[in-house]
Formats: C-alpha cells, sequence, structure tokens
C-alpha cells in the first residue's frame, strides 16, 4: 500500500485572509511489518519541500542521491565505512546506476562496475550495441556463459579481469 502526506502550511498575508498552501510532499509504502517507509519510483522523489525546493529521493526506505552532470544522469546511495559514510555509484531494483547523454548504460554495486541482480546481464551496454559484462570492478563472465566483452563483432573473454581469449 502506498500513501502521499501532504503537510498543509497556514499563513495570513497582510489582506487579513488565511489562505491554506501545501509546505511538503511524503510518499510511503507500508511493510509487510505494518511500517511506513519513505519510497517512490527509481529517479522521482520521495520527499518534497514545496517552498524551498528541498527534494529527497528514497527506494524500500533507502535514502540515494541523484547526481546531474553534462555527460550524465547518476544514482548515488550511502555506504557505510568504517572511515566515513560515503555516496557512491549503486543500481537500485536494476536501474543503471549512469545513464550517459548519449544513451550508454553502467550498474554498478557500492562504486564498482556490478550487475547483481539480473545474474547474467551486462554491466555496461554502450549506445552502439556493444556489450561488456563486469563483476566486483573486473571484466568477468564465465566461459559457459559466453564472452565478457562484445564490440560490434568481436568477442573477448575474461574471468576475474583476466582475460582468457578473443574471437575476431
Amino acid at each position: 500500500m502506498y500513501c502521499l502526506t501532504v503537510s498543509i502550511f497556514y499563513f495570513t498575508p497582510a489582506n487579513g485572509l488565511i489562505v491554506r498552501t501545501p509546505s511538503s510532499k511524503t510518499w510511503t509504502k507500508k511493510t509487510s511489518e505494518n511500517i511506513f517507509i519513505k519510497h517512490r519510483k527509481i529517479l522521482k522523489p520521495a520527499y518534497e519541500h514545496i517552498k524551498g525546493g528541498v527534494k529527497e529521493w528514497f527506494y524500500e526506505g533507502r535514502e540515494y542521491q541523484i547526481v546531474e552532470t553534462e555527460f550524465s544522469t547518476e544514482i548515488r546511495s550511502f555506504v557505510f565505512t568504517p572511515q566515513a559514510i560515503e555516496y557512491k555509484l549503486n543500481s537500485i531494483a536494476d536501474h543503471p546506476s549512469v545513464i550517459y547523454k548519449n544513451g550508454t548504460k553502467e550498474w554498478h554495486c557500492f562504486g564498482f562496475l556490478s550487475r547483481t541482480l539480473v545474474l547474467d546481464s551486462p554491466s555496461v551496454i554502450y549506445a552502439n550495441g556493444d556489450k561488456e559484462w563486469w563483476q566486483h570492478g573486473k571484466r568477468h563472465r564465465l566461459k559457459t556463459n559466453g564472452p565478457a566483452v562484445i564490440y560490434g563483432n568481436k568477442q573477448y573473454w575474461f574471468e576475474n579481469g583476466e582475460f582468457q581469449k578473443c574471437i575476431v
């Protein structure tokens, strides 16, 4: 079950009228434990403060950040390390973590090129259709599943970052 909560702000302008205006919107989802968590579809904010322009993104209660650059749109989520709390590139619900303006898509897992939810799917799909399979930041695909890199008609096999063979 999904729920949209709108906070209403009341104020009296100079003419003495009371005006109701929305001040914030929060999208939540009820879990199986009957707890409401912040949640909204990928790339849609789960919290918006109307006047201040503040937006926060959550998926299944986990906060993430949208970063727009000149060349791409990136999804970054919190990663807790012994040294600090950092934002790292991270795919959520098998949505690409980087989408370049030219159409190239990348999937990351905690900062490393890797596609974990759909095991035998490429981690990089270029706009021209070329594909690369990565696991934990290294080119990798089992020989039985096919090549780890496909550039046009060329195929390259890698296991744990180590080159195995090439077919041209």
